[in-house]
C-alpha cells in the first residue's frame, strides 16, 4: 500500500470519473417529456459489507512484519451509531461493519407536489473508506453532477452533511451555487446560532432580535417532546403531542425577509418583519410605520437596537455573517414549518434507493459473498453496475406507470404483487397482438 499510494489519487479520480460516466448514460434512457428542469436532490451514505474479515485497530498495532492483515486493507469499520460513521476503535463488533461507504445523490422533481411526475434516481456516487472525508467526498459528487449539466435547485442531508460539515466544504459550496439547502439540527444546535446587526439566526432564519423567548427555544422544545414520544413509544406508553406546526408557522411573523435578490459578492439585504406592505409586526422602533390590523405588536423592542432596528427600512447580512455560523446553520425554509417538513421528508428517497440496491428485491448488493473480488476498485464498479441497473429498473418501471395511466381505463390489466406492471402491459399486448393474429387468420379462411 506504501509503494501504491502514489498513484493512487490519480486512479481514484478515474474511477470517480468512470463511475459517475456510467450513472450519467442511465439518465438519458428517460425520454425528454420526463426530465424535470431541474433536481431537488437527497445526498446519504450506505455501508456495503466486504466479504474479508477486518482487524481492529489495537490487534493492527500488534501486528509483526510477517502477520497476516486483512485481505481488504483498504476497507474499514463502519459505525453504526455515530452520526459520521467514523470508527474510533472503541465499539464492539457487534456495532460495526467492515466495508466500504457508498454514497449517493438521488435527484427528483424540485417540486415537492409533482413527485411523481419524474422518475426518481440517482444522479452521482462515491465509494470510500467509511467515516473519511465525508463532506469532501459529498461536495465533489455535488460538483461531479453539475459539470454533467445538470441543474441542482434544492438539496436536503443527514445532519452530518448539513450542518455537519464545514462551511468552507459543503454549505458555501451550495450557498454559492444557488442551490436551497433544508436540514434538521442536534438539539445542541438548536435556539440562536447567529447574530448580525441586532437581527438573530435562530433555527436557520434570520429574526426579528425582539422575537419572544418561547419562540426563539421552540426548536429545543420541539427536539425534547420527540425524545420523550420515542420514549414513550419504546416504554409501551402513549406518545405526546408532538405537532409544533402551528407555533412554529406563527414564529414566521417574526422573520426577516429578502428585499431583493442576492447581491454580487454573495451577501443578502434584508427587511425589518414591522417594514413594508407585507409587514408582519409592528414596533416603536419604526413609528413610520403604521400599525394596521393582523400585525403582531413587539412587546419588548430591543433596548441597544442595531441596525436591523436603526436603519430605516433594511441591512445587508454578509454571507459569512458571524465567523461562518450563518453559512453552517443557514437553510432556505423556515424550521418545523409545514413547508420545511414537506422539503425535509423528501430526504426519506435516497433511504428508500439505498435499502433497493441492497436489498433481496433489488441489488442484492449487501449481500458479500456475491461480490468476492478484492480491491476497492472492483467493489466500486461492481456497485456503482448495480446503481445503474437499479436506475434502468425504476425508469422502466415509471415509464410502464405512465404507459398505463394513458390505456383506456377498461382496458387496463389490474395491478398485482405477482407481477411488475411492465410484466402485465408485455403479456396484456402479447395477448391482444395474439387475438388479432386468430381473428386476420379467420377472416382469410
Amino acid at each position: 500500500m506504501t509503494e501504491r499510494d502514489p498513484h493512487t489519487a490519480v486512479r481514484a479520480e478515474r474511477l470517480d470519473g468512470f463511475a459517475n460516466l456510467l450513472i450519467d448514460a442511465s439518465l438519458y434512457e428517460v425520454p425528454d417529456e420526463y426530465r424535470p428542469p431541474a433536481y431537488a436532490v437527497a445526498y446519504d451514505a450506505t455501508v456495503l459489507r466486504v466479504f474479508a474479515r477486518g482487524i481492529g485497530k489495537a490487534r493492527k498495532k500488534l501486528l509483526g512484519p510477517d502477520d497476516k492483515l486483512s485481505s481488504e486493507p483498504e476497507a474499514s469499520f463502519y459505525a453504526r451509531e455515530r452520526e459520521d460513521h467514523f470508527d474510533d476503535g472503541k465499539l464492539p463488533l457487534s456495532k460495526v461493519v467492515h466495508g466500504f461507504e457508498l454514497d449517493l445523490l438521488v435527484g427528483m422533481h424540485p417540486d415537492p407536489d409533482k413527485t411523481h411526475e419524474t422518475p426518481i434516481l440517482t444522479l452521482g456516487v462515491a465509494h470510500h473508506r467509511p467515516g473519511v472525508a465525508i463532506n469532501d467526498h459529498a461536495r465533489a459528487v455535488f460538483e461531479n453532477v453539475r459539470s454533467r449539466g445538470h441543474d441542482i435547485a434544492a438539496a436536503g442531508a443527514d445532519r452530518a452533511y448539513l450542518p455537519g460539515s464545514k462551511e468552507d466544504v459543503l454549505q458555501g459550496y451550495l450557498y454559492d451555487a444557488g442551490i436551497r439547502v433544508v436540514m434538521d439540527y442536534r438539539k445542541d444546535q438548536l435556539g440562536i446560532q447567529a447574530q448580525h446587526g441586532g437581527a438573530i439566526m435562530v433555527d436557520g432564519t434570520w429574526y426579528c432580535p425582539a422575537m419572544p423567548e418561547g419562540l426563539v427555544n421552540l426548536g429545543r422544545e420541539w427536539a425534547e417532546a420527540r425524545e420523550q414520544a420515542d420514549s414513550a413509544v419504546e416504554a409501551g406508553e402513549s406518545a405526546p403531542d408532538i405537532d409544533f406546526t402551528e407555533r412554529f408557522e406563527m414564529r414566521k411573523k417574526f422573520a426577516l425577509r429578502r428585499k431583493q435578490g442576492r447581491n454580487p459578492n454573495g451577501s443578502t439585504t434584508m427587511m425589518c418583519p414591522a417594514v413594508g406592505k407585507s409587514a408582519t409586526v409592528w414596533c416603536d422602533h419604526k413609528p413610520h410605520e403604521p400599525k394596521g390590523r393582523g400585525k403582531l405588536p413587539i412587546l419588548n423592542p430591543p433596548h441597544a437596537p442595531g441596525d436591523i432596528c436603526n436603519n430605516r427600512t433594511s441591512m445587508t447580512i454578509p454571507r459569512d455573517a458571524s465567523n461562518g455560523k450563518a453559512l453552517k446553520y443557514g437553510q432556505s425554509y423556515a424550521y418545523g414549518t409545514a413547508e420545511w417538513a414537506k422539503h425535509y421528508g423528501r430526504r426519506n428517497v435516497v433511504e428508500s434507493f439505498n435499502a433497493y440496491i441492497k436489498g433481496a428485491k433489488g441489488m442484492k448488493l449487501d449481500n458479500a459473498a456475491d461480490y468476492r473480488m478484492r480491491g476497492r476498485a472492483s467493489k466500486y464498479l461492481l456497485a456503482t453496475i448495480g446503481v445503474v441497473a437499479a436506475n434502468l429498473l425504476k425508469i422502466d418501471a415509471f415509464l410502464a406507470e405512465r404507459e398505463h395511466e394513458r390505456m383506456p381505463a377498461h382496458l387496463r390489466p389490474a395491478k398485482t404483487r405477482k407481477a411488475t406492471l411492465r410484466q402485465q402491459l408485455n403479456h396484456y399486448r402479447k395477448t391482444v397482438e395474439r387475438q388479432q393474429r386468430l381473428a386476420a387468420a379467420s377472416v382469410d379462411t
